[in-house]
């Protein structure tokens, strides 16, 4: 199989059953138990920065790039209008970067970049809403999420060229 699987029309009718077998086997890394408990204890927001290949590729940019700084301040504006004492944490690809260019005015943390990817999973499906970037692993951690009340705030646009496909759920905010 191939693809990107992020329009939940292919298996929304086993959600729960694919929600359990893709939960993380291994136990909680110690070294995230402060921040696990961060996200679990109050209305943490799962930000997710991908830039990578999205900015280092010129063909991957042309078609990727839409979630730069403007989107993200928007995102986490539209946040702080819906939740209560929002607390941010940052994911991305370029940890560093997010650190030095990005101050959104409310209480942030940053994942270390160095986790694996079912830690990361693990920490961002945990999250209780979400600003999410035009990529299959933000799309999969807000998926992933037990909140039933989560607020997903989400690119109106996830490709360059407007082409949209099933990828987004109904009760999405779009900016």
């Amino acid at each position: 199989m191939d693809g990107f699987w992020q329009s939940e029309k292919f298996f929304s009718d086993i959600k729960d059953i694919l929600k359990k077998e893709l939960e993380p086997k291994k136990k909680l890394t110690e070294s995230n138990k402060e921040l696990y408990e961060i996200i679990n204890d109050t209305e943490s927001v799962c930000i997710t920065i991908r830039r990578g290949d999205y900015i280092s590729n010129e063909k991957f940019k042309k078609i990727y790039y839409i979630c730069d700084e403007n989107y993200f301040y928007r995102g986490v504006n539209k946040i702080k209008e819906l939740v209560k004492n929002p607390t941010l944490i940052v994911f991305s690809d370029d940890v560093e970067w997010a650190k030095e260019n990005l101050d959104f005015g409310v209480k942030t943390y940053y994942e270390t970049g160095k986790d694996d990817a079912c830690e990361k999973i693990r920490l961002m499906s945990a999250c209780k809403h979400f600003v999410i970037s035009n990529s299959s692993f933000s799309w999969w951690a807000q998926y992933l999420s037990n909140n039933e009340n989560k607020i997903v705030i989400a690119p109106k646009n996830w490709y360059t060229n407007g082409d949209n496909g099933d990828i987004y759920q109904d009760f999405w905010t779009l900016i």
